[in-house]
């Protein structure tokens, strides 16, 4: 029968190959600068946007929005902190702000992304087609690493719904 200080050694060994290392917890190290895009999600895959995308208002039960998706890459994506921002290009009028930190992110060519893309609610005003806006997110990770991105969008109406 073995001895209680060779169980001793088994069970502390079984602990110590459980536990996790000072370098798994470290925080992960980036060799560029933080990055991050806005843009859309089309087939599963995210499309970047350029300066004057156009974008259909949207009129769902909350009310009228426009989407947005987002990615990011060289930050830590455990501990982000996102902020959005939608405002009017003609008088700076914001209609949309908000903060949320993220729990879930697709890997896709070499960034993170959100799976979905996100509201921005139009709470100000109604806007109208042609109308062009201003939308703007801020990344920030745990160790104050952040990455901005801002793209003038052009309103379309919104598309017809089906009866």
């Amino acid at each position: 029968m073995p001895s209680a200080a060779l169980w001793l050694t088994f069970a502390l060994a079984a602990v110590s190959a459980c536990s996790s290392s000072p370098a798994a917890d470290a925080a992960p190290t980036f060799d560029a600068p933080p990055s991050t895009e806005m843009g859309s999600i089309d087939d599963n895959h995210f499309v970047a946007w350029e300066d004057g995308h156009e974008s259909h208002i949207v009129i769902g039960f909350q009310g009228k929005h426009v989407w947005v998706a987002l990615r990011m890459k060289n930050l830590n994506v455990n501990t982000v902190d996102v902020a959005i921002e939608g405002r009017y290009t003609d008088d700076d009028a914001v209609f949309c702000g908000y903060r949320f930190a993220p729990d879930m992110f697709v890997p896709e060519d070499g960034w993170q992304r959100f799976p979905n893309e996100v509201p921005c609610f139009i709470a100000v005003t109604s806007p109208e087609a042609g109308a062009h806006i201003a939308l703007s997110a801020t990344v920030t990770d745990g160790a104050g690493r952040t990455a901005s991105a801002e793209k003038e969008i052009v309103l379309l109406a919104p598309e017809p719904t089906m009866p």
